[in-house]
């Protein structure tokens, strides 16, 4: 058996390998020869009984089996069909002569076939179909386990922090070394991996894992795969996250909460590029830049011995660290809009009108849930027709407990909102007896709008009628004025 797994020519799907069944000779060697640029792992047998043991030590993508070996050696066509059972293509080498002997393997599935002798264009266009299809089938499983979730990529903002940032994403985004993102909870340490993949340019699919929420039950099982043997002895083989990544990224979030006894096993795949399912006896290698995001210092961990040094260092070979949003408020001249117009776009609502003091109050705010933060509050406010003043003034009104403040960087708090210390007097019997109905009416309209600080959006909900009747009630009493 010859092996070729040089990757200094970078064929096109590296993260895949192929095994071929095909008797020694020219035709062999031409093969082998046309699909080095391809493929940077290529193994070739030249019997049934050879390829099935090295089967057993290997997982291929691809397998392409030339017809003469199977009806020489008697081969069924059910025992090749099995190599689908174990996520394996299965590419048949067919002369013109011997289509009428493998109708039954089309019935099987066995449906992808190039003629034999070999046509260098017919051979691309089946490799292309055949990988493209194995790669669309990884990206359906990534969206099974919902590791790719619908967010854009793009990093919103013009400050010189985020400009650097930017910059640092696009030296480091082409080089295949590990990344350690560090930053506070919302401040999109996620978005940051998804920006490192997009410029690495891998074309494998990008594959987020949350550390926080694993068991060590199942911990191995979804990182490594697992190796499942039914009653009747057939294989099948259950996908972990590198696998799913191989030929792309995979983001490891909340790194701190990895447990420390499985840290010698990951830190062993990082360093050998390779994994070995649960049930297996055998080792596969795989093609994946692991990105790790954490909001704890690492290096504090590794002084408690809560963290292996030894995986730090592989995890730390390139650093990022994410700001606070209150150290580059200035993006919130972009992130507001954005985040507004993506939110009211999935909830189908109009735009908000926020005026300056509602703008003044998102800016002097701290934000100390990054992002996040902001983001829950303008869907709050999309949500509840309301402005961020009447959103937290409200908020503050109904919380039990002492009111709560918010520290702003200039010292003061806001936004804090008492009850009006000044109110239109009211008797406590109600209105007076000889007041006209009308007058009782424009009494009241014009307290509750007191009471919003002239916001007549506000006042209008809670009087329970339309804006525009309450803009008419008022041009009516200008009217009687005059």
């Amino acid at each position: 058996m010859t092996a070729n797994t040089d990757l200094k020519h970078l064929p096109l799907y590296q993260a895949f390998s192929v095994l071929v069944i095909q008797y020694e000779g020219q035709d062999q060697h031409d093969l082998l020869h046309a699909l080095e640029n391809w493929f940077a792992t290529i193994h070739s047998v030249s019997s049934y009984s050879d390829a099935v043991n090295s089967a057993e030590k290997h997982h291929y993508d691809l397998v392409i089996v030339d017809v003469d070996v199977v009806f020489e050696e008697e081969v069924i066509w059910e025992q090749l069909a099995h190599w689908h059972e174990e996520k394996s293509d299965v590419l048949l080498l067919v002369q013109l002569a011997e289509f009428d002997r493998v109708v039954s393997a089309f019935k099987l599935g066995l449906c992808d076939f190039i003629i034999n002798p070999v046509n260098s264009d017919q051979l691309t266009h089946m490799i292309k179909r055949c990988m493209e299809r194995r790669l669309k089938d990884r990206r359906l499983g990534a969206h099974h386990f919902n590791f790719t979730r619908h967010s854009s990529s793009q990093i919103i903002g013009q400050s010189e922090i985020t400009k650097l940032l930017r910059q640092h994403i696009e030296h480091i985004g082409p080089s295949k070394a590990s990344v350690l993102i560090e930053g506070q909870p919302g401040t999109g340490k996620e978005l940051i991996a998804r920006e490192l993949h997009e410029k690495s340019r891998r074309i494998g699919p990008f594959v987020p894992f949350s550390c926080a929420s694993i068991s060590m039950e199942t911990l191995s099982s979804q990182l490594y795969g697992e190796l499942i043997v039914a009653r009747d002895g057939v294989r099948k083989l259950k996908e972990g996250v590198f696998k799913l990544a191989n030929g792309g990224t995979l983001y490891l979030d909340e790194i701190a909460n990895f447990p420390l006894s499985a840290q010698d096993t990951l830190l062993n795949v990082l360093e050998e590029r390779a994994i070995r399912p649960i049930g297996s006896k055998y080792e596969f290698k795989v093609d994946v830049r692991v990105v790790a995001g954490t909001q704890v210092n690492l290096h504090q961990l590794v002084q408690q011995g809560r963290f292996r040094s030894e995986l730090l260092y592989r995890l730390n070979v390139v650093r990022v660290e994410v700001q606070p949003l209150k150290n580059r408020k200035s993006d919130l001249r972009e992130l507001v809009p954005f985040l507004a117009g993506r939110l009211c776009t999935d909830l189908c609502l109009p735009l908000p009108k926020w005026n300056d003091q509602d703008i003044k109050i998102i800016r002097e705010y701290d934000w100390p849930g990054n992002v996040r933060e902001l983001r829950n509050l303008i869907e709050n406010c999309i949500l509840l027709g309301k402005t961020p003043r009447e959103y937290w003034r409200d908020r503050e009104k109904y919380s039990s407990g002492p009111p709560v403040t918010v520290t702003v960087s200039h010292g003061s708090q806001i936004p804090y909102y008492a009850e009006p210390k000044e109110s239109v007097p009211v008797q406590s019997t109600g209105y007076p007896d000889d007041w006209p109905l009308k007058q009782v009416e424009r009494h009241h309209i014009e307290q509750v709008v007191k009471v919003h600080e002239g916001n007549k959006s506000a006042a209008s909900r809670a009087l329970g009628v339309a804006r525009k009747t309450l803009e008419r009630k008022f041009k009516e009493w200008d009217c009687d004025n005059e």
